[in-house]
């Protein structure tokens, strides 16, 4: 096969109510705080059936997956809660993959996200993936609450090793982490796939979540990055190549994992940048090219520049 023949397309449809709102020059921005007074229900209503007319061409169309998203206090989307949407899709639809991302686990009940997500799959007849998103700056202003973003990672991992849990270990099974806590994790239904529907951690670029890919076996998706940008991101693939320690993450300090001519090895005191070939010393804060033609995007610490206010929390 050649590789065009593995290659997959995926629609993703953002329901949006405009374009670009036309008094957006008298508001500081578009999102989080532009006012819903702005909101029309009945072109909504409008704008939604528009949408189901698109998502029904897409199916007939031939192409692979629609994906459905969450976004909130927004004209660009009017997709709160993406798994009411997918549910409408499983119903007018019969072949076409639906991916849901997705829910921020890390902003929501972890266990509530995995019962929902196994009833959509039992629902669809195992048509179902998910991408699972840290979630971006905005998404925390307009949902968080009391929850600070500091914990926005320890939070996405958790809720990452409930979902798994309640869907891959018999229940009612038992979860003690830092930040969530269930006597009985046992969701009914579970998946219509086993052991789990395909899964994506959706990010731009970062180390820690590339980590996390290749930590909990999924797929990644990159969002918010520029082309060029997204060229000199490493694949999942060359993430693994790149330390073969078990579970394969960035090697730890003082962890020496045995792998290939291509893996660069962990050395006591300094922090690897798995890539093949690539490594970055702490202490030296240098970095060395990958043999992929690539450079280490990993910047010493006290050079490393500040996300912009709007993706503080972003992947």
């Amino acid at each position: 096969m050649t590789p065009l023949g593995d290659i997959q397309f995926y629609v993703i449809h953002q329901h949006h109510y405009a374009d670009i709102p036309e008094d957006q020059a008298a508001f500081a921005s578009s999102w989080v705080d532009y006012p819903n007074s702005r909101f029309d229900p009945v072109r909504g209503h409008e704008l939604y059936k528009r949408h189901d007319r698109e998502l029904a061409l897409i199916d007939e169309l031939g192409f692979d997956a629609i994906a459905v998203n969450e976004h909130h206090n927004t004209p660009f989307s009017m997709q709160p809660s993406p798994s009411l949407r997918a549910a409408h899709v499983i119903a007018r639809t019969e072949r076409i993959k639906i991916m849901v991302a997705g829910i921020p686990l890390n902003l929501s009940l972890p266990n509530r996200v995995a019962e929902e997500y196994a009833m959509l799959d039992v629902m669809s007849g195992g048509r179902m993936e998910f991408g699972l998103p840290l979630g971006t700056g905005m998404e925390y202003w307009s949902n968080a609450a009391s929850i600070s973003p500091t914990t926005a990672r320890a939070r996405f991992r958790e809720g990452i090793q409930v979902l798994l849990q309640a869907w891959e270990e018999p229940g009612p099974s038992r979860f003690e982490g830092e930040h969530f806590h269930y006597r009985f994790l046992n969701p009914w239904p579970r998946p219509y796939q086993s052991p789990r529907p395909k899964l994506y951690i959706v990010g731009s670029g970062s180390a820690e979540t590339l980590d996390l890919a290749v930590e909990f076996a999924t797929g990644y998706s990159i969002v918010f990055v520029p082309i060029s940008q997204q060229r000199n991101t490493p694949t999942t693939e060359a993430w693994r190549a790149g330390c073969t320690g078990s579970p394969c993450r960035r090697c730890s300090s003082g962890a020496t994992p045995i792998g290939s001519s291509r893996s660069a090895s962990c050395r006591s005191g300094a922090r690897t940048w798995p890539t093949p070939r690539s490594s970055c010393s702490q202490a030296s804060g240098t970095c060395c090219s990958t043999s992929l033609g690539r450079p280490s995007r990993r910047s010493p610490p006290s050079r490393r520049r500040s996300p912009p206010p709007a993706e503080v929390a972003a992947a």
